[in-house]
């Protein structure tokens, strides 16, 4: 070959191995066939799958990956058990599975699934029975470590965890769940453990999701350290904090970070233990938590001192001015409290701030909303070294007094609100609400105005399309009451 000819062929050899380096990898699909575990040479189990994944070859019959993989199942899987013998998946690059409701089983020996510093996505799936050991970025279903992950219709049960969280631990990155269940997890061996979800120095958005039955010692429900979370028609429910140190929540638990929830039901949660400050539904510590459209009922706390049925808010004075709770157009109603010290600071409702250490503040901030008939009787709203913005809302007759009884702030003030059982009223799924009567004080005390979310008008009350709110003047709290607007008295008389 003369040298002129090689120096050609090495040019256009370059050339290619350069126009194949830029061209886009094309991501594999993988077909699981096998529901087994470990498998072999002719199979392609999900671990398998999984493994081919992640580092790109051929695993018994799977197919190599190559880029965003996706995980699929054969037909003759669909509704089947995997059970776990061999230890958590562990997924180290892109991978989403797509199931067709496929169960997970754990076994009680792992976590279903480990995932670190990577993008994972996961739908129509059950995941069960995991168990996660350790003392730390424990998660019994999962655990995911600055990656960025979807759940889509999965359902994580029966999980449990020594540390941390029974169902799901996310560090960093990202979690987001929609149309998700995480119902009857657990984590009661730490003191400082939650049943359902911790989100630590992470963003969290859910829509559409339940987390329901879960316990922990210190939180039943969510766990939120330093995150960012925003929540749409969506309800924790029924969860418990066994409660063996302060500061402990039945449903949610923030510190720091921002909390956006619209949309929500927050219902039938509990703490109690041996120990003050604790709240059934919601603690805000250090935290910008804005609450709309959402019904906070039936929730129960049970402790020393410092004991609140429905929220509990305190913050650093220090800290950011945004720190503190907004609620417009939430209902808090039904919820109780018991404090077992003779005088004990015990609210059916909302503590802001009654804390003894010097350097904290606490900030509220309620429109057109709904605090009234909790338990113990007249305990609805206590506040020490707080900010209070208070108008166009239902109060119990105790907040009769200042800062809420200047007639500019347009309150009203009941103890018989007349709302409805707490139950399905139409909407999603997932809502309940406390509707008011034909006859509630809650009817048209609001605010057209006020009845903003992010500075848009809210046409639809907590249950959404087509329950709209009176243009008008809305009712207070979380659910309109749908008479015909039409003829503001009702349709007209027949001849």
């Amino acid at each position: 070959m003369s040298k002129n000819l090689a120096v050609r062929v090495c040019a256009l050899s370059l050339a290619i191995a350069a126009a194949l380096d830029s061209m886009p990898v094309v991501a594999a699909t993988i077909a699981v066939t096998d529901a087994g575990d470990a498998g072999g040479a002719a199979t392609c189990t999900l671990r398998q799958a999984i493994a081919a994944a992640n580092t790109d070859t051929v695993i018994g019959i799977c197919a190599a990956g190559s880029g965003d993989d996706t995980i699929v199942f054969t037909p003759l899987l669909s509704y089947s058990t995997i059970s776990l013998t061999a230890g958590a998946l562990a997924v180290n690059t892109p991978i989403a599975i797509a199931g067709s409701g496929q169960t997970i089983d754990a076994g009680g020996n792992s976590r279903v699934f480990t995932i670190a510093s990577t993008t994972f996505g996961a739908s129509d799936l059950t995941l069960t029975n995991g168990h996660a050991t350790g003392t730390s970025k424990s998660g019994g279903a999962l655990s995911a470590d600055a990656s960025a992950v979807t759940l889509s219709r999965v359902i994580i049960s029966g999980n449990n965890a020594d540390f941390d969280a029974g169902a799901i631990y996310s560090n960093g990155g990202s979690l987001r769940l929609a149309d998700c269940t995480i119902q009857g997890n657990s984590a009661l061996s730490g003191s400082h453990s939650t049943g359902g979800i911790v989100v630590d120095a992470a963003t969290l958005d859910i829509s559409n999701t339940l987390i329901d039955s879960n316990s922990g010692t210190k939180v039943g429900g969510l766990r939120l350290i330093s995150s960012q979370t925003t929540a749409r028609q969506s309800a924790f429910s029924n969860n418990t904090a066994q409660c063996t140190h302060a500061y402990c929540a039945g449903g949610v638990y923030a510190s720091g970070g921002t909390v956006d929830m619209v949309g929500m039901t927050i219902t039938g949660n509990r703490a109690q233990g041996a120990i003050g400050y604790l709240s059934g539904g919601v603690y805000l510590f250090n935290s910008a938590a804005t609450l709309t459209n959402a019904t906070i009922a039936s929730n129960s706390a049970q402790g020393t001192d410092f004991v609140a049925g429905a929220i509990w808010e305190t913050h650093a004075q220090s800290g950011s001015s945004a720190n503190g709770l907004s609620c417009v157009h939430c209902t808090v109603a039904s919820n109780t409290s018991v404090g077992t010290n003779p005088a004990a600071r015990k609210l059916g409702a909302v503590l802001i701030n009654v804390f003894n250490p010097a350097g904290f503040a606490g900030r509220l901030t309620l429109n057109n909303s709904i605090v009234t008939d909790n338990q113990p009787a007249h305990s609805d709203l206590l506040f020490d070294n707080a900010t209070i913005s208070a108008t166009y809302n239902l109060l119990g007759s105790a907040q009769d007094a200042s800062p809420f009884s200047d007639p500019a702030n347009h309150n009203v003030f009941s103890d018989t609100p007349e709302l409805g059982p707490l139950q399905y009223n139409g909407g999603q799924p997932l809502m309940l609400t406390l509707l008011p009567s034909g006859t509630s004080p809650a009817l048209n005390i609001g605010s057209a105005a006020l009845a903003k979310v992010g500075g848009v008008a809210l046409m639809f009350d907590q249950r959404g399309d087509p329950f709209s709110r009176n243009v008008g003047a809305p009712d207070a709290g979380a659910a309109e009451f749908q008479f015909d607007r039409i003829f503001g008295e009702g349709f007209e008389p027949g001849p």
